[in-house]
C-alpha cells in the first residue's frame, strides 16, 4: 500500500498534534481506495453532485495557521519516528512542507479564504472530486494533488478512464462543464485546445468565487 494513500486518511489536526499515531482504521480505509474513488466517480460521470462532508472552515483555517506557524516538519518527524514506519516519513514531510508553504503572509479575508481552499485539498485529496462535481476545480487544485498525492492522482485518473470505458460513455456526450473539468484533470483536450485555454481558471480566483463558508 502506498504510504501517501495512508497519509491521505489522516486529518491535518492529527498531523499537527504531538500524540500522533497511524491507526488501523487509517490503513483499512487506504485499502478501500479503489472502491471509494470508484463510487465517487460513478456519480461524477453521471453528472451528479459528489457528496462530501464540508471540510475546513474559515475559523478552522485560522487555527491551522497558528499551529502551522510553529510547525517545524523535521522536528515533527523526529517526534513521530517511534510511531511511524520509515516509508511513511517522506509522504508526511511532503504534506507538512506544503502546509507550511501555503501559510499566507497576511491574514486578510482573501488570504484566509485561499488558505482554507488549499487546506481542504491538503486535508482531503478526494475533495477534488467534489470540486469537479460542483464545477469549481481549478488548475491549482490539480497541481497540488499531483505534487502532494501523486499516487491518488493516478488512482483517480485510472478510475475515471475505467468508468468511461466500462460504461461505454461517449465523452462527446458528457455535459460541457464536465468536459472542461476532465480536460484540466486529465491534462488532455477533451474539448479542443482553444476551448480549454479559454475556460482555464486563473489562480487569481476571488474568495467570493471559492464559496468558502
Amino acid at each position: 500500500m502506498e504510504p501517501e494513500i495512508i497519509t491521505a486518511q489522516i486529518s491535518l489536526e492529527r498531523l499537527l498534534k504531538s500524540n500522533f499515531k497511524v491507526l488501523k482504521s487509517d490503513i483499512a480505509k487506504s485499502m478501500k481506495i479503489d472502491k471509494t474513488v470508484g463510487g465517487m466517480i460513478d456519480k461524477l460521470i453521471d453528472n451528479k453532485e459528489v457528496p462530501m462532508e464540508t471540510p475546513i472552515s474559515l475559523s478552522k483555517a485560522r487555527e491551522i495557521i497558528e499551529d502551522a506557524k510553529e510547525l517545524h516538519p523535521e522536528i515533527r518527524l523526529q517526534e513521530m519516528a517511534t510511531e511511524l514506519a520509515p516509508e511513511m516519513l517522506d509522504s508526511i514531510i511532503t504534506l507538512l512542507n506544503k502546509l507550511v508553504e501555503a501559510i499566507p503572509e497576511t491574514e486578510g479575508a482573501s488570504e484566509i479564504a485561499r488558505f482554507a481552499w488549499k487546506c481542504r485539498l491538503i486535508d482531503n485529496p478526494f475533495w477534488i472530486l467534489h470540486l469537479m462535481g460542483n464545477r469549481q476545480m481549478t488548475p491549482l487544485d490539480v497541481a497540488m494533488l499531483k505534487e502532494i498525492y501523486p499516487a491518488i492522482h493516478t488512482v483517480i485518473i485510472e478510475q475515471i478512464v475505467d468508468t468511461l470505458v466500462e460504461n461505454m460513455k461517449d465523452i462527446n456526450k458528457l455535459p460541457r462543464p464536465l468536459k472542461f473539468m476532465l480536460s484540466m484533470l486529465l491534462e488532455i483536450p477533451v474539448l479542443n485546445e482553444a476551448a480549454v485555454k479559454a475556460y482555464t481558471i486563473s489562480d487569481n480566483v476571488k474568495p467570493t468565487d471559492l464559496k468558502v463558508q
